[in-house]
């Protein structure tokens, strides 16, 4: 019962957060939010059960520790094509 009341918690200020913010009403954001908000609710639809199934009382953690790789993973193609891809453009070696 505390990780699901946690979990809500933490979900509500970040989601206070983000609609008061100065940037949420910006015509970019809301263009670059609505589709994300989609693909992201589906996924949260159907990984959100089987970490219960799987996980138990420990579904909220297994469930932030999934945000975090999916994070990492981002910035990673992220890194990639603002420093990587401009290197293999300019048919440069990468440093690494």
């Amino acid at each position: 019962m505390i990780p699901t009341i946690t979990f809500v918690a933490i979900g509500a200020t970040f989601l206070v957060g983000l609609l008061f913010a100065p940037f949420s009403r910006t015509a970019i954001w809301r263009a670059a939010v609505t589709p994300l908000a989609s693909i992201i609710g589906s996924g949260f639809l159907v990984s959100a059960p089987l970490l219960d199934r799987e996980f138990g009382g420990f579904a909220a953690l297994s469930m932030a520790l999934l945000i975090l790789v999916t994070m990492l993973i981002g910035w990673t193609i992220r890194y990639n094509n603002r420093v990587v891809e401009p290197q293999l453009a300019a048919d440069q070696a990468p440093a690494s």
